[in-house]
């Protein structure tokens, strides 16, 4: 089941949930902590999740969106940017400014 929840990155290092309204706006619905400003946010193909890379911490956070809330974090090291994931999301890569990328099973 899909979420009416979206979630956001804010530079004050918070993620943001807004959840859709009626009328087709959004509005703040909770805010979980987070390491820092999140650069990249990619949301796992059956929606549960959605990885955050925190640029300058080596790190990417791991939000599940079922549950509204940071369930762990991701050591990738250097400089984490953008994210995918393959279509059956088994496999997540991170790109890296540090000049390589990782991948997660």
């Amino acid at each position: 089941m899909r979420s009416n929840a979206l979630a956001r990155v804010v530079r004050s290092g918070a993620v943001v949930l807004l959840a859709a309204c009626d009328s087709g706006s959004t509005k703040e619905n909770q805010t979980e902590s987070a390491l820092g400003g999140g650069f990249g946010v990619g949301v796992t193909p059956d929606d549960h999740g959605a990885w955050i890379a925190i640029p300058g911490t080596g790190k990417v956070q791991v939000f599940n969106l079922q549950q509204r809330r940071i369930s762990g974090s991701l050591n990738v090291g250097g400089d984490p940017r953008r994210l995918a994931f393959s279509a059956q999301g088994k496999i997540g890569a991170v790109t890296n400014t540090a000049g390589y990328l990782t991948f997660v099973k």
